[in-house]
């Protein structure tokens, strides 16, 4: 296995460990095909590289396999919910916190 950028991967690679969320649970099982329509939804979510099935063995940098979510602008997140003046407190709350 190896780990790669996601703005690497390829229609048809297949994931060497499993993406989990930050809540721990498994976003994308090990062993899943990955497919293009995927990507920007990985890239939604915060993720940066993934660890892919290969010969080349990599497994030292790939035991912390991507978590997804923690990195994702706040804009993205918030993007058509900011309507109510608690959602703008939230959001403004978190920004700061983010910093």
């Amino acid at each position: 296995m190896r780990k790669i950028e996601l703005k690497s991967v390829q229609d048809g690679m297949v994931l060497a460990e499993p993406l989990y969320g930050v809540s721990g649970n498994v976003l994308i099982p090990k062993g899943m095909a990955l497919k293009a329509a995927l990507i920007p939804r990985l890239r939604s979510w915060g993720v940066r590289e993934v660890c892919i099935e290969s010969d080349a063995d990599d497994e030292e940098t790939c035991k912390m396999q991507a978590v997804a979510v923690n990195k994702i602008p706040l804009e993205t997140l918030f993007e058509g919910k900011m309507t109510t003046r608690a959602m703008q407190t939230v959001y403004n709350a978190l920004s700061g916190y983010r910093a």
